[in-house]
């Protein structure tokens, strides 16, 4: 299974169904086909002010003490499309480019994997993706 780091609150944004837009700077590689499966992996980095207040602004139901699991893996979504921001807006707050991943059927985990991370997309270790893969009930 694919797996995208990603820095919290939006994380959780993502894991709560709230956020349905994932930015970055490209699209998904070529290697890989779209829809496909993802999980999503907070990072160990904590979230700054400034970026709990700018999710705030979009999410006013995140709360300033939210908890949060770094380093772990807390929901599987699929990647069911994507675009350039500048090639097709839609109005959606969350987008914010350059390219707009499109996320849908979120898969919150109940316990979340611990799991290290990396950069881009990558491929979970097949012990992660195994807890992962019990919790969604598909051994």
């Amino acid at each position: 299974m694919r797996a995208l780091t990603v820095h919290d609150p939006w994380t959780t944004a993502i894991a709560r169904g709230v956020k349905p837009i994932e930015n970055r700077k490209r699209p998904p590689p070529s290697t890989v086909t779209v829809p496909f499966e993802m999980a999503v992996h907070a990072s160990v980095k904590p979230p700054s002010d400034r970026l709990m207040r700018q999710v705030m602004a979009l999410w006013p139901g995140l709360a300033w003490n939210a908890t949060f699991y770094p380093g772990h893996v807390i929901a599987v979504v699929d990647v069911v499309g994507w675009y350039w921001l500048r090639d097709r807006k839609t109005g959606n707050p969350w987008e914010m480019g350059p390219a707009c991943w499109e996320l849908a059927n979120v898969r919150t985990l109940a316990e979340p994997v611990p799991c290290r991370g990396q950069q881009g997309l990558w491929t979970l270790p097949a012990d992660v993706e195994a807890a992962v893969r019990r919790q969604l009930g598909a051994v």
